[in-house]
């Protein structure tokens, strides 16, 4: 996101257009903040995962553990790294993308495998893959810095004013928005989020037998017979025995127990409508106004708190069955995809409202909708895809 906050100097006129766009920027990056987070789907198999590069550096982390087995990992192919090393406390490996031979780049669609193989008694899984700007994860954007803050009486200076300038600028260049994808399960299956917001919600099909529970970072948050279409449960994370905070990364299992059958549906942060925004300014309005000014102070900062200071996306599952189902939110302009197979791909309202609006491929299978154009979906608005092998949402076509 490129946002461009005014400068201002010292002895200039100040202006209510000026402010204002202050206020937009901020307001813009509160947005980005509460927008839904990125899911990615786990899995202890050989598998494919599908993302746009945009930023240079690829993560991608592993636990194996047992008595042998090598990770291999391969970025469009090209093999990046074998590990024969047992790695049962887990592992981070970061690619930078810029060195791959037959790499993507930067707007360009990719793959990543990672493949287990001499495994003996062993067990495998890769537990997250994600793009940053930063070659390890442990490494940030630089240092925030707070705007300034008034008293009742203190008139703004420019130097003071540049401030707010300063933290949207910081702020934007991290405040790209994760793709809000959900792979549709029918067995137990771990999914990697990292938190944002107050609530995780879940829902899914159950059907008699009913037997499922809902873990966040190991910890049993719900164990329900409960049937239904759907089941619905949220989850207070602030109140989950070793949950995340805010900025974590973590992990939530739908476990299916016993013979019960359904479908995992939906998985997704919420929280409260933000209270305070940035405010708009009016011609002849005149200062101090402290109460005004240190709303900037607190929206920025707050959006701080759940940006962190390292922009990244989640790569996507890619091809795992034959009948893929997905639940996606709309908080990118267009939607991309790879259909295969004989059945064509379609995209439906999940009311069931609105007709299914057929999603047609290339000869390579690859395809894209401008998601403005299916007229019932609103932004934020969820829909639902079958037959879509992957799938990616971004703003550019």
């Amino acid at each position: 996101m490129t946002l461009s906050p005014p400068t201002f100097a010292t002895g200039a006129l100040l202006s209510a257009y000026a402010l204002n766009t202050l206020t937009e920027c901020a307001n813009t990056i509160q947005g980005a903040s509460i927008a839904p987070t990125g899911i990615f789907y786990r899995t202890g198999n050989n598998n494919t995962w599908w993302m746009r590069r945009k930023w240079q550096y690829l993560h991608v982390s592993y636990v194996t553990s047992g008595d042998a087995a090598t990770t291999k990992i391969f970025v469009n192919g090209t093999q990046v790294l074998s590990d024969e090393t047992l790695r049962p406390s887990g592992r981070t490996y970061d690619i930078d993308l810029s060195l791959v031979s037959g790499g993507a780049a930067v707007g360009e669609f990719y793959t990543i495998e990672v493949r287990y193989t001499d495994v003996d008694n062993a067990s495998t899984v890769t537990t997250n893959i994600y793009e940053s700007n930063q070659s390890s994860p442990l490494l940030n954007n630089g240092t925030y810095v707070s705007p300034s803050t008034w008293t009742a009486t203190a008139t703004p200076t420019a130097a003071q004013l540049n401030t707010i300038g300063t933290a949207i600028s910081y702020l934007s260049d991290v405040c790209t928005s994760p793709a809000a994808v959900l792979y549709r399960v029918t067995e137990s299956s771990t999914f990697m989020l990292r938190r944002r917001q107050l609530y995780l919600n879940v829902s899914y099909n159950a059907y008699a037998p009913a037997s499922f529970r809902i873990l966040v970072n190991g910890t049993s948050v719900s164990n329900l017979t409960t049937t239904g279409e759907p089941v619905n449960v949220q989850i207070d994370l602030s109140g989950v025995s070793g949950g995340p905070a805010v900025g974590d990364f973590y992990t939530v299992e739908w476990r299916k127990q016993d013979s019960g059958a359904g479908m995992l549906i939906d998985l997704y942060e919420s929280g409260s409508t933000p209270t305070t925004y940035a405010p708009t300014w009016t011609h002849g309005e005149t200062l101090p106004n402290a109460t005004k000014l240190n709303t900037y102070d607190t929206v920025l900062d707050a959006a701080y708190t759940v940006l962190n200071t390292v922009p990244w996306q989640h790569a996507i599952t890619f091809d795992t069955v034959d009948h893929p189902q997905w639940t996606v939110r709309k908080t990118k302009r267009y939607l991309h995809y790879i259909r295969a197979g004989a059945t064509s791909a379609t995209l439906k309202d999940p009311a069931g409202v609105y007709d299914d609006t057929s999603l047609s491929t290339d000869s390579d299978g690859y395809g894209s909708l401008d998601l403005d154009g299916v007229d019932w979906l609103a932004p934020g608005g969820t829909f639902v895809l079958h037959e879509c092998d992957t799938v990616w949402i971004d703003d550019e076509a």
